[in-house]
């Protein structure tokens, strides 16, 4: 039982709001005590009195922190309009909330990912609330997802349905069956994905969402439709028909703002060089799903490496040893020289436009490159922590680890011991990050200490040898080292 003082009860529920529970009545009659636990957790409603539960102040505040609040409220506020508008709102994460962080497109992204758990609380409201049409059609405006909880009925009413798939793409999947058929109703659905921003973009690539997919087989070989549905989310092409999947037209229209689409493309589309090199101009990683013939031509693959380095991957044999078709991945991503040709993965200057474009390619190159002043150079300047890939010698270089922590103050952290002291390094590396000293300092530091515990361990553990063992009976102690490891936190 939590102490009865009122301050400590205060700071208690403020803390976590479902402490309520364990106060006594008088406590959850408090509204003073009740406001602080909702407002931290609006769940903790169903702890409070029933008088409170009924106090719409109250319970506009528990809502307004998690909906599913909602469940808690006495029968007359959950069938009250504004708490439960108020309750279906959209809020983001409630632990931003709590930190007062503002909205973002990470938190549009989360409330996408949400929307349909943050759409349950309208379970909670009346059957009044529920069938009102008005009501419903205001809420939403707010919250088309919310479709999925209404009556049949009301999923076949054409104006609830519209007002829902504008707000929301996502709410045609609970259509009726004659509305996926409504041709105004799916394109106000697919276009509400296409005018959405980034925050939706995100969303429909992290969770292979199309609104087209709950379309009727009929408008998923409408052109009109389609062309809309693959301008906005890249995997339209995926539900629409066959037919359409081979129109140069839609295909083109698709792979021009998301190239990696063409893996829903026909076979005949993967092998059209006009459409692959939209595709792969876009997303150069789209090579990976155009035909055998198009992934031996030099200009569709320089075009793909051009655009994404690693698209060096999926180049044929033949292309992966073209020293041009190589160079030119590596301009763009110098670890894609992982994929080249074994003859070219050594050659000097490879390695060398490797390194230059990404300097962390340093730590796949062989010893004798890391050893390798010029290269070492040349990854450094790129990137000064490519140093820890440097081979010692070089890391006791003076004028190399200049130029690395001149790129990167941290890069001191790799030098020998002697230049981690050297005075004219020390500054370098302080002018480049004034907190690169301090962190080296604390690294040190908390190297020291594991040594002096290491130390500290085999101390007991030759006290431990010396001892009279009662395990063996003698002393010092004959156990095998096994056994006198797995006994030692026992000594």
């Amino acid at each position: 039982m939590l102490s009865n003082s009122k301050n400590d009860v205060l700071d208690s529920v403020k803390g976590n709001g479902l402490n309520l529970r364990y106060l006594s009545d008088e406590l959850k009659s408090d509204i003073e005590v009740v406001l602080a636990a909702v407002n931290e957790n609006g769940t903790s409603l169903q702890y409070a009195s029933l008088s409170l539960r009924s106090d719409k102040d109250v319970v506009m505040i528990a809502v307004r922190e998690t909906g599913e609040a909602l469940q808690y409220a006495s029968e007359e506020l959950r069938g009250d309009e504004d708490v439960v508008l108020q309750a279906v709102t959209i809020r983001g994460n409630p632990r931003d909330r709590r930190r007062g962080a503002t909205q973002t497109v990470t938190g549009s992204i989360f409330n996408m990912l949400h929307s349909t758990s943050r759409a349950r609380p309208i379970l909670y409201a009346t059957e009044k609330i529920r069938t009102d049409k008005q009501i419903v059609l205001r809420i939403l405006k707010q919250h088309g997802i919310i479709l999925q909880y209404l009556s049949d009925q009301l999923k076949e009413d054409r104006e609830i349905v519209l007002t829902a798939v504008e707000q929301s793409g996502r709410a045609l999947e609970y259509a009726s069956i004659a509305l996926k058929e409504d041709k105004e109703v799916v394109l106000k659905a697919v276009m509400e994905l296409n005018s959405a921003g980034v925050g939706r973009e995100v969303y429909n690539r992290r969770t292979s969402f199309c609104a087209l997919q709950y379309a009727s087989e009929l408008l998923k070989a409408d052109k009109e439709i389609v062309i809309s549905a693959v301008k906005s989310n890249m995997y339209s092409l995926k539900f629409a028909s066959e037919e359409l999947q081979d129109d140069k037209q839609v295909v083109n229209e698709a792979v021009l703002r998301h190239g990696i689409t063409l893996q829903f493309a026909s076979n005949k589309r993967k092998a059209d060089c006009e459409v692959v090199c939209n595709a792969v101009k876009q997303d150069g990683l789209a090579l990976q799903y155009t035909s055998e013939v198009m992934r031996s031509k030099k200009d569709v693959v320089l075009l793909a490496v051009q655009q994404n380095g690693n698209a060096l991957k999926y180049a044929s044999d033949v292309l992966k040893g073209d020293k041009d078709v190589v160079l030119t991945a590596l301009r763009q991503n110098g670890l894609a020289l992982d994929y080249a040709a074994d003859e070219l993965m050594n050659e000097r200057e490879c390695v060398l436009t490797a390194v230059a474009t990404t300097g962390y390619a340093l730590q796949y190159e062989t010893p004798e490159h890391r050893a390798d002043k010029e290269v070492v150079l040349a990854a450094i300047t790129e990137n000064g922590l490519a140093l820890q890939y440097a081979s010692h010698e070089l890391r006791k270089d003076k004028n190399i680890v200049l130029v690395a922590v001149k790129q990167n103050g941290l890069a001191i952290f790799y030098a020998s011991d002697e230049l981690k002291r050297d005075e004219e390094v020390r500054r370098a590396s302080f002018e480049q990050n004034e907190e690169a000293l301090d962190k080296l300092y604390r690294f040190e530091k908390s190297l020291e200490n594991e040594k002096s515990d290491t130390e500290q361990y085999y101390f007991y553990e030759d006290r431990i040898k010396d001892a009279y063992c009662s395990a063996c009976d003698s002393s010092p102690c004959m156990c095998s080292d096994q056994e006198r490891t797995s006994s030692l936190s026992d000594w």
